[in-house]
């Protein structure tokens, strides 16, 4: 990774904390799978503070009734020094309002991710 590349990554991370609108990372991850009796073992779901840049609506050319929805909101979060990897099916919450994850883009500074482009829905 290049310099640019550093600077890439620690300006995002400034802008975003910035911006500062807080949410919450909620993951439910299996501990364990049984291949004998085909049951997982869910843990208790992690949640991590993070911060994100505010939510907004796609625009109307991005839309398409399927993968992105009218009510789909987009928001993005720093990947320097996260110490978490958002994913699809992951719960994010804003306020008191519970959004899943639909999708997760990372947004790259040479080989390492800058940022992550969350899709939402509520």
């Amino acid at each position: 990774m290049g310099l640019l590349d550093t600077a890439i990554r620690d300006v995002v991370k400034s802008v975003i904390d910035l911006l500062d609108t807080d949410a919450t990372l909620k993951k439910q991850t299996v501990d364990a799978y049984d291949p004998e009796t085909g049951e997982e073992d869910v843990a208790v779901p992690t949640s991590t503070a993070i911060k994100i840049s505010p939510p907004s609506n796609f625009s109307n050319r991005e839309v398409d009734g399927s993968a992105v929805q009218r009510q789909d909101l987009k928001c993005l979060t720093a990947a320097k020094g996260a110490s978490f990897t958002p994913e699809i099916g992951d719960t994010l919450i804003i306020g008191s309002t519970d959004y899943r994850i639909i999708n997760a883009d990372p947004i790259k500074a040479g080989d390492e991710n800058a940022a992550w482009k969350l899709q939402l829905r509520a």
